[in-house]
C-alpha cells in the first residue's frame, strides 16, 4: 500500500458514520420507548470514547501518519507517536464496553442463574485483561513522554507489553466466542422462526470479526522496532479502527429487529389514525407500546398471519311478551309473542 495514511483516514470516516448512525438510532428508539438499560448505557459510553479516539486519529493523520519517517520532521515524528499512544490507550476501553453491552443484552433475554454467573465471569475477565493492558501501557516508559520522545528516559522491554496484549486478545476471542455460544443456547428453545434465530446469531457473530482484527493488530505490534515506525504504525491503526468499530456495530445490529418493529408499528399507527375513531382505538389496541425487550425482539405478529376463526360464539337471549286482550265474552285472554335477539361474540 503506497499511502496507508489515506486508507486509515477513509476507513475511519466510513466506519464512524456507520457506528454513529446505528448507535444514534438505537439510543433514540430506546429513549422514546423509555427502555434505556445497561446494555444501552455501556454502548453509549463506548461510542463517546470511540469518537474521542477518532479525533486523535485525525490529528495523527494530520501530522503524517502513514508517511515514511524520513519525510517527516522530528517534531512531526514525535506528534505521530504521541497520538498513536493516546489512541491505543483509548482502544482497550472502547473494545471492552461493547462486550458488556452484549452480555447485558443476553441477560435481558434470559436471566438464569448459571447463565448470569457465566456472563459475570466474562465481564470480570474483560475488566482484568483490559486493566492489565492499560497499566502496562501507562507504566512501561518513565517518564511517560519517553514513549513518543525517546531522546531521554528508559522503557521496559517491548516483549512485556506484547505478551500482555496477547493475553488480552486471547481472552477477547474466548469471551466473544462464549457470548455467541451462550446466545445460541438461550435461543435454542425459544419458539420463534428458525430464520430469526439464524439472523440474531449471524449479527452477534460479527463480534468475532472484531477479535480477528485484534489478533492481526497484536501480531503487527511485534514490529515496534521497525526503523520506519510512522509508516508501519498506520497499518496497526487500521486494524485497531476495524476492531473498535466492528464491536460497536455488532452490538447495535443485534437490536436491528427491535428497531425495525418500532418504525413498523409507528408507521401502522400513523396510517390508522388517519381513519375514524373506531379505527384509532383498534390501532392503539393492536400497536400498543412495547414494554419488554424480549417481547419486541421475538414478536411474531409481523411474521405470521393468523386466519380469522371459522366459527363464532353466539349468545342468544329470548324475551317473552304477554299481551292481554278482551274477547267477545268479556273475559280477558293472554297471548304471547316471543322475540329472539342474537348477539355474536
Amino acid at each position: 500500500m503506497s499511502d496507508p495514511g489515506i486508507a486509515l483516514l477513509v476507513l475511519t470516516i466510513l466506519l464512524t458514520a456507520i457506528s454513529t448512525t446505528t448507535t444514534a438510532v438505537r439510543i433514540g428508539v430506546k429513549t422514546v420507548q423509555r427502555l434505556l438499560r445497561w446494555e444501552d448505557w455501556t454502548i453509549l459510553l463506548a461510542m463517546i470514547l470511540l469518537l474521542t479516539q477518532v479525533a486523535f486519529i485525525g490529528l495523527q493523520y494530520r501530522e503524517g501518519s502513514g508517511s515514511h519517517i524520513w519525510t517527516l520532521t522530528q517534531q512531526q515524528r514525535i506528534k505521530v507517536l504521541e497520538y498513536v499512544y493516546i489512541t491505543e490507550f483509548l482502544l482497550f476501553a472502547v473494545v471492552c464496553f461493547p462486550k458488556f453491552s452484549i452480555c447485558f443484552f443476553v441477560l435481558r433475554i434470559k436471566n438464569a442463574k448459571k447463565l448470569r454467573w457465566s456472563l459475570y465471569f466474562l465481564m470480570a475477565g474483560s475488566i482484568v485483561t483490559t486493566g492489565m493492558c492499560e497499566i502496562v501501557l501507562f507504566a512501561q516508559c518513565r517518564p511517560i513522554y519517553v514513549f513518543w520522545d525517546r531522546t531521554a528516559g528508559v522503557c521496559w522491554d517491548s516483549s512485556i507489553y506484547n505478551n500482555v496484549i496477547w493475553v488480552q486478545v486471547s481472552f477477547s476471542i474466548f469471551s466473544d466466542f462464549m457470548c455467541t455460544l451462550l446466545l445460541v443456547v438461550v435461543l435454542w428453545n425459544v419458539k420463534i422462526a428458525l430464520r430469526l434465530k439464524f439472523a440474531v446469531w449471524g449479527l452477534m457473530s460479527l463480534g468475532l470479526l472484531a477479535t480477528i482484527c485484534a489478533g492481526v493488530r497484536a501480531s503487527l505490534s511485534n514490529n515496534d522496532q521497525d526503523p520506519d515506525l510512522t509508516y508501519s504504525l498506520a497499518f496497526i491503526s487500521i486494524w485497531a479502527v476495524l476492531e473498535a468499530h466492528l464491536g460497536i456495530i455488532a452490538a447495535n445490529l443485534a437490536l436491528s429487529r427491535y428497531v425495525w418493529l418500532f418504525f413498523k408499528r409507528s408507521s401502522d399507527i400513523s396510517q390508522q389514525y388517519q381513519r375514524p375513531d373506531s379505527f384509532q382505538r383498534e390501532a392503539y389496541r393492536r400497536h400498543k407500546p412495547m414494554t419488554r425487550l424480549e417481547d419486541s425482539l421475538f414478536d411474531r405478529s409481523h411474521d405470521i398471519e393468523i386466519p380469522p376463526a371459522s366459527h363464532a360464539i353466539r349468545k342468544t337471549t329470548t324475551f317473552q311478551i304477554l299481551e292481554e286482550t278482551w274477547g267477545s265474552s268479556g273475559q280477558s285472554a293472554y297471548g304471547d309473542q316471543s322475540i329472539r335477539a342474537t348477539d355474536v361474540v
